[in-house]
């Protein structure tokens, strides 16, 4: 049976979704994007115990009186096609109020879980051809084993090798809280420069912290009184993921950035996290990885680059499918 929580027992959600979740599928990630219209749903089977959870946002299209509703890496539940299917027909429920068109999700799940993929079809979902809106490669690093006396043996000989060396000098790490969130977001801008990308603005950086509370920290590594690099890593209960980064230039071939991730790793085996997500790679079709020098980095700390089944779409009506460009509805 499938459940559509109010704001009483939404707590209920929370709890669930942190102990097997994902962070894109929380209410701290709802108000982050600040979506007016946000649904949790929770599933409960026979002995009244929740064995799923799916958090659904309602988005407009724009130019027409329609919606689509995304859950992001969503739904985290049991691999059963019924209960699949009740989350499903919850979701039309939803979406009749909102005149939806579609259901689009982009789920945690590897690419390669035919199972998965099979269950997906039968329920007559429609794998996208486009990208999904959430990165289908990332890079993560297994760190269960990992602690706090053995993390160095644990990682690669060269990443070993850059962590010793950056160690040694006159760097220091520090958590800040979010009255320092004006040195992370020039740290941001300038390596926004330097990459040729658009950053998130300061009051997003400063949503992430508000929002996620005790389950996101902010590390900046310091030269002298000089703020350099810096980090924000959120967590649920047993992952941590790496969601933004960034070093002033002039100190990038000082290597910083590895002082940081480890760091990050440390507060990620201190709250007993198992995997590490160092975010998502230039890889698109398995044919182009248009940033190897990110990829690389990333492997250095002998993460393994994992592939998601991708965006998939259930229809509730008759659509032109290539009318919609789902990546301009949620940013």
């Amino acid at each position: 049976m499938v459940l559509e929580l109010d704001s009483k027992n939404k707590y209920l959600f929370e709890k669930y979704n942190y102990f097997k979740g994902h962070i894109f599928q929380s209410e701290a990630y709802s108000n982050l994007k600040q979506i007016e219209n946000w649904h949790c749903l929770v599933h409960v089977d026979e002995n009244d115990v929740i064995d799923g959870s799916m958090s659904i946002f309602v988005t407009n299209i724009e130019g027409i009186k329609a919606t689509i509703l995304y859950s992001p890496r969503g739904p985290v539940c049991v691999k059963d096609k019924t209960v699949y299917k009740e989350f499903l027909d919850k979701s039309y429920e939803i979406g009749k109020k909102y005149n939806a068109l579609a259901l689009k999700m982009d789920p945690d799940i590897s690419n390669f879980d035919i199972e998965y993929k099979k269950m997906l079809l039968d329920l007559n979902f429609n794998f996208t051809k486009t990208s999904s809106i959430q990165s289908q490669y990332v890079y993560r690093l297994n760190i269960e084993g990992f602690t706090e006396e053995n993390i160095l043996n644990k990682l690669n000989k060269k990443t070993r090798y850059n962590i010793k060396k950056v160690l040694k000098k006159d760097f220091k790490v520090k958590e800040r809280s979010i009255e320092y969130i004006d040195e992370f977001y020039n740290i941001m801008k300038e390596t926004g420069i330097r990459k040729n990308y658009d950053i998130r603005s300061i009051d997003y950086f400063k949503r992430i912290l508000t929002n996620y509370k005790n389950n996101a920290i902010m590390y900046i590594v310091y030269k002298d009184d000089e703020p350099i690099c810096g980090g924000i890593t959120v967590k649920n209960k047993n992952m941590a993921w790496c969601l933004y980064a960034g070093t002033k230039t002039k100190y990038i071939q000082s290597s910083p950035i590895y002082l940081l991730h480890y760091k990050r790793i440390l507060w990620a085996i201190k709250n007993g996290c198992r995997v590490y997500d160092l975010g998502g790679s230039g890889w698109e079709n398995d044919v182009l990885d248009s940033m190897p020098g990110v990829s690389k980095f990333k492997k250095q700390f002998g993460a393994e680059l994992i592939k998601f089944i991708g965006g998939i779409e259930y229809y509730y009506k008759d659509i032109n499918k290539e009318f919609l460009n789902w990546n301009s509805f949620i940013s």
